[in-house]
């Protein structure tokens, strides 16, 4: 496993709802997404309970994700 620097608010934001994507289509397990973002079993859940709880306070967040704008692109290694 490597260790990787704290990302910014945004950044973190940015990678959230990519990973929820990713795991709320079904085209990924969890295991593949902690590999992607290099993060454990754990968090993948952790961060998909949190991106939920934030589109729920936050309508701009589900519309980003029901439209699939996906803010930081497509990462490389990912087919969409």
């Amino acid at each position: 496993m490597q260790l990787c620097a704290r990302i910014s608010e945004s950044d973190m934001l940015n990678r959230d709802i990519l990973l929820y994507w990713l795991w709320q289509e079904g085209k990924y397990t969890n295991l593949r997404i902690e590999d992607i973002f290099g993060l454990t079993h754990s968090s993948v859940s952790w961060r998909v309970t949190i991106i939920r709880k934030k589109m729920a306070l936050e309508q701009n967040i589900q519309n980003k994700i029901e439209a699939n704008e996906l803010p930081c692109g497509k990462p490389r290694g990912i087919s969409l």
